[in-house]
């Protein structure tokens, strides 16, 4: 351990303290990887309770299976007003980790996390109001509310659901939200945003084969193959390059 670096770390404030120690733990462009002098100063720092060092360690520790060592940390957190910690002992309880929280405390935990402005905690609560749960009612109005709110906050799954909320109603906007959800590395948006694009894409596709352009032609010829966005139709694709060959439209491509 170097004992240089803890007590220089220690000596800084906390925020700064933390940020150096997990750099010094992953090894960074600053500083060589030291785990043991790392997770020395986040230990100080909990045991000082900043609840930042805490939340770290409980997911060090759950990491490592060690749930018996990692809850009290969640615990700890969450009494410091740290909203992950917060909407996580919400999804600690509900995943069985914790007995003594009932319903209406996780409930409780997960809300506070929503008041600290924690974009996935309001999609959590988003979730319970829309499906409904032992303490909350369905209310899919309200369901909306918060996942507005994360969607504003850029929380990608917010924007999404805001996606599913408009397409009915207004594409337009509908996609706008889906374009931000998949630019935030939300993989079902980035698919959801390939099916949309693409339906469009075909229309245009459909649109200059009746019009006979030759590469429309045979593009569509080829999806008739693959019954993406049509019913499979290999005999009619094959007519068709067929023609193509007769009426001497050499194309670009090839079939396959």
């Amino acid at each position: 351990m170097n004992l240089k670096l803890l007590n220089t770390a220690l000596e800084l404030p906390k925020e700064v303290a933390m940020n150096f120690a997990s750099e010094l733990f992953d090894g960074g462009s600053s500083c060589e990887k030291d785990e043991e002098t790392a997770s020395t100063i986040i230990s100080e720092l909990a045991a000082r309770g900043y609840s930042e060092a805490q939340y770290f360690l409980y997911c060090d520790s759950d990491d490592n299976g060690d749930s018996e060592t990692a809850i009290p940390w969640l615990v700890k957190a969450a009494e410091q007003d740290n909203p992950k910690a917060q909407a996580m002992l919400f999804v600690e309880y509900y995943a069985g980790n914790i007995d003594w929280l009932n319903d209406e405390t996780a409930l409780e935990c997960l809300m506070k996390a929503v008041d600290n402005e924690m974009p996935s905690a309001m999609v959590m609560l988003g979730d319970q109001y829309f499906h409904g749960s032992s303490v909350v009612e369905v209310d899919q109005d309200r369901a909306i509310v918060y996942y507005r709110k994360a969607a504003n906050l850029n929380e990608p799954i917010g924007q999404l659901y805001m996606y599913f909320r408009y397409i009915e109603e207004d594409e337009e906007l509908a996609l706008s939200w889906l374009r931000k959800s998949a630019a935030n590395g939300c993989a079902e948006a980035k698919y959801e945003l390939w099916k949309a694009l693409s339906k469009e894409a075909f229309k245009w596709l459909q649109e200059a084969k009746e019009d006979n352009y030759e590469d429309a032609v045979f593009d569509y010829a080829r999806l008739e193959e693959t019954d993406v966005f049509m019913e499979r139709d290999t005999k009619d694709s094959f007519r068709i390059y067929k023609n193509l060959i007769r009426h001497n439209q050499t194309t670009k491509k090839s079939i396959i």
